[in-house]
């Protein structure tokens, strides 16, 4: 197998599993001393896996689908690094591959230089212990046969094989990250984004787009919360926009076979199950599931479908663009990943046995908390709400200037954890005796 030069791979196994975070993430040590301990802290980005198979990760790799994916299998080999792996590029990150095993799910796991946590595993390194070039010559702690799970982004079929980049090899649980949140705001006007790094409530000035020197403010309200809190919150307020009597939407449990069937009747019916994903459907769709019925203010209408997909029963889900967070969750779904839908039955339309979508959530994602953030543009008027990472251009917030204008703000909701990177020591200077020099002359 060929390797890189001792020095090169020595530099990039220090940095850890950072890949390529901002370098306006960094901050300077705050040990400066001679001889004291000196670090950089980098805000590194917590990615969200889909827990799949290893069937189903074998499928997205044929299929194209690059996802952030979390699998068992189990190794079968090692094996050299394929010529054209060597180097991956994965959007603005490059990452420079040392290690390459196959899996006896017949997948190919490329293991780069910055994956700390996959090479201590495969290499049996404990946390205490610095990473060296030198590992990359030695027996692998792992034996055919041992179970593992793997952690990284599929990349589609390299050299002909199915072929994922590993960040991470567990022969244990998984271990999770410590997670921090931020949110940055972008408002009409502003080069810089307006931060907010804790739960609070917060507002800000900008400059209105649609009238001179009139000034907007953006309240915001950031909240922790559970997934269950967020799911019955989602519950509430579904049932203020859809006009009912009640506090909150309630959903009876009822297993997918039974949705299927129901889906299929004239009665609707609130459900909330759990399924797999089977297909995702393509925009445009099929005439019979472009569009749904549902209810707002009490009154009949036709909502527009902005996502659609079928699970393992056969249900065909219909996402409304009612809620900008289960659009983009829609829009990142893969076949064989397991969610909780909330929904209301509307009926067979056509071939389709569907139910329109009021909320998504992922079982096999492991975090205990989530941030909901409020946006609004007068304290007393409904907020557009997100509670989930990504980037949301946010197109609902009513000018308060301009009667029918609306004010665009984007808004990124982030997950990191902070890394530590060794810094050498300073080395004590020389001290300048030139003036005193000068005092004896005279």
């Amino acid at each position: 197998m060929k390797t890189r030069t001792p020095l090169a791979l020595a530099l990039l196994l220090c940095v850890g599993a950072l890949g390529a975070a901002p370098a306006q993430d960094e901050t300077p040590s705050t040990a400066l001393g001679t001889g004291e301990r000196r670090v950089r802290r980098i805000k590194a980005p917590v990615k969200q896996y889909k827990a799949l198979d290893r069937a189903d990760v074998y499928q997205a790799a044929i299929n194209g689908l690059q996802a952030n994916v979390r699998f068992q299998d189990v190794f079968s080999r090692s094996v050299p690094v394929p010529a054209d792996a060597r180097h991956v590029q994965l959007g603005s990150s490059r990452y420079d591959v040392v290690f390459a095993f196959r899996t006896e799910g017949d997948l190919l796991c490329l293991t780069p230089a910055a994956s700390s946590r996959a090479l201590r595993a495969i290499f049996g390194v404990p946390a205490n212990q610095p990473l060296s070039a030198a590992i990359l010559q030695r027996p692998t702690a792992l034996i055919p046969g041992q179970q593992l799970t793997v952690t990284g982004t599929v990349l589609g079929i390299v050299e002909g094989e199915k072929t994922v980049l590993a960040d991470g090899v567990y022969l244990d649980s998984v271990a999770e990250d410590q997670v921090q949140r931020e949110v940055y705001l972008f408002t009409p006007g502003l080069q810089q984004p307006q931060l907010v790094s804790k739960p609070t409530k917060v507002s800000f000035e900008f400059f209105c787009s649609h009238k001179k020197d009139a000034l907007e403010k953006l309240f915001v309200t950031v909240t922790a919360m559970s997934e269950q809190q967020v799911a019955d919150k989602v519950a509430a307020i579904t049932a203020r926009l859809e006009g009912l009597r009640s506090a909150s939407k309630t959903y009876g449990h009822y297993d997918p076979l039974t949705v299927y069937r129901r889906a299929g009747g004239d009665v609707w019916i609130n459900v909330d199950f759990t399924d797999k994903v089977k297909r995702v459907y393509r925009y445009p769709f099929p005439p019979e599931i472009s569009s749904m019925p549902a209810l707002r203010n009490g009154v009949a209408l036709d909502l527009e479908t902005a996502h659609a997909f079928q699970t393992a029963s056969r249900i065909t889900c219909l996402v409304p663009a009612t809620w900008p967070t289960v659009v983009r969750q829609a829009s990142r779904l893969v076949p064989g990943e397991e969610l909780r839908v909330r929904g209301v039955t509307i009926g067979a339309r056509g071939t389709y046995n569907c139910v329109a979508v009021d909320y998504l959530g992922f079982p096999g994602r492991a975090r205990d908390t989530t941030w909901w953030v409020d946006l609004r543009l007068a304290e007393d008027s409904p907020a557009t709400s997100i509670w989930d990472v990504g980037s949301y251009n946010i197109n609902t917030l009513p000018c308060q200037n301009v009667p029918g204008a609306i004010e665009p703000v984007r808004v990124m909701l982030t997950e990191f954890r902070t890394i530590e990177i060794p810094l050498p020591p300073l080395q004590a200077q020389p001290q300048n005796n030139s003036e005193g020099a000068e005092g004896g002359a005279k």
